[in-house]
């Protein structure tokens, strides 16, 4: 499956990708939620998934698995490599 910026998903690691870069999944996707003015329950409501399983997302803890990160992206209207950190 590729993104419109044409990086692949691979069966991702991303807590090891994420380690190396400043911005990791779960920092973007709370400052995207938080941008948009919602509670973690709400964008959990939204995801069809927990509000724990979004704080999870949000330390790290966790990761989405890809249809997630596709619909997450599509949410917020960002291309999954931005949810990633590959690009800004």
């Amino acid at each position: 499956m590729q993104d419109s910026c044409n990086c692949k998903f691979f069966a991702i690691a991303v807590d090891n990708i994420n380690t190396k870069m400043e911005y990791s999944f779960g920092k973007i996707l709370k400052e995207l939620r938080e941008d948009k003015g919602i509670l973690q329950s709400a964008l959990g409501e939204i995801l069809n998934v927990a509000n724990n399983t979004i704080s999870s997302w949000e330390r790290n803890n966790s990761e989405p698995s890809i249809e997630q990160l596709r619909i997450i992206a599509k949410y917020f209207g960002v291309t999954g490599c931005f949810l990633l950190g590959l690009e800004n």
